[in-house]
């Protein structure tokens, strides 16, 4: 994956504020991997937060953001991190179990409690009780989720000009501002989100990890998985674990269970039987699934439109991992590529399939 690299920060004296809040804020990213353009984005963002801070007060984000990208780029991760960064009070909250604004801000008003924090009242607006709220975080992860009139009804908090909101909730009728909170959105289908909500936000678009970040991941949290002559036990783990970090951590942890309670400690050895309780045949990470996938496209020496593969492997895979799962991580080996006509193997997929035979063919 290519990416380009973000620009330089124009180097300052230690003593300006400026340097200081890069050296924060850096400091609050370190051991993220991957996605140095978005990071580079988030940081500009919250280093502006803390220079253009009131002596005393909190920094406040001039902006929302929405995360964009597939599952496991590190989008909670993100958010976690950018309200670690700020030291504000969390509100997470999955898009499933948002119904209405009335339940977001129970939730706030729950996390600012346990914070010992509260909204202060202010002057009513036309009769109506209106709050001052404290600096606070929120996260809603799976945004499009929600369902669309609470999009909608969200869209005033978003406005620069305005970040109020009226709710009618177990507290009663009352308008709450929060100019000073946080709002980070994420979703893996932002087609699906409100158009007015995404407007209002700062899109962050996140690509997946490669196989060597992901290594780099497993590297750093379990030292402990050396390589051996020949062979690169963290390697095989970050492409079986289809460079999804947290698939990767829990193969590394089997392995190490299988070299601490295995009576072969090899460590090639001890992989292997870890991938084979997960149905990987191959080191790239090619599973039963993946391979009968890819010889139904042998078969049929054609390409194949989405719903006749489903067909065909009915009752063999289920649809959703097939979307979801199977054609992504066979797209990224380059084996099979989407034509106008369907899924085809490419000729690096029929050399796979080629290459396998003869492994089968002679044990290996």
């Amino acid at each position: 994956m290519t990416k380009s690299t973000p620009p330089t920060t124009p180097p300052v004296s230690t003593a300006t504020p400026l340097d200081q809040a890069w050296a924060q804020v850096r400091s609050g990213f370190e051991g993220f991997i991957g996605n140095t353009d978005a990071v580079y984005a988030l940081q500009r963002g919250l280093v502006a937060a803390f220079v253009d801070a009131a002596p005393g007060q909190p920094p406040v984000l001039s902006k929302s953001y929405l995360f964009i990208g597939p599952a496991s780029v590190g989008k909670t991760e993100l958010a976690r991190r950018v309200t670690a960064i700020l030291d504000l009070p969390m509100v997470f909250l999955d898009g499933r179990s948002l119904r209405n604004r009335e339940k977001f801000f129970d939730l706030v008003d729950d996390a600012l409690y346990a914070h010992d924090l509260k909204p202060h009242a202010l002057e009513a607006r036309s009769g109506t009780a209106t709050f001052h709220y404290p600096a606070f975080a929120a996260f809603i992860d799976e945004t499009h989720l929600v369902g669309p009139s609470t999009q909608e009804s969200l869209l005033t908090m978003l406005e620069h000009d305005d970040r109020s909101v009226l709710l009618d909730g177990r507290r009663g009728r009352r308008i709450a501002v929060v100019d000073k909170a946080a709002f980070l959105f994420a979703t893996t289908r932002p087609a699906e989100v409100n158009r007015a909500l995404r407007t209002r936000c700062t899109e962050i678009n996140l690509q997946r990890y490669t196989e060597e970040e992901v290594a780099q991941m497993v590297r750093l949290r379990f030292p402990q998985l050396v390589d051996a002559p020949g062979y690169s036990p963290v390697a095989t783990i970050a492409a079986c674990a289809r460079f999804i970090p947290r698939i990767a951590f829990e193969m590394a942890r089997d392995v190490l269970e299988e070299i601490k309670t295995s009576a072969n400690q090899e460590v090639r050895t001890c992989v292997r039987n870890v991938m084979n309780g997960r149905s990987i045949i191959y080191a790239n990470g090619v599973t039963k699934n993946d391979y009968a996938y890819l010889k139904l496209l042998q078969h049929e020496g054609r390409a194949l439109g989405e719903k006749a593969i489903r067909a065909h492997l009915q009752g063999e895979i289920d649809a959703a991992q097939i979307a979801e799962d199977i054609e992504p991580f066979l797209f990224s080996l380059k084996l099979v590529s989407p034509t106008g006509a369907g899924r085809a193997l490419t000729y690096a997929g029929y050399e796979f399939i080629d290459q396998a035979r003869k492994l089968a063919e002679y044990g290996a």
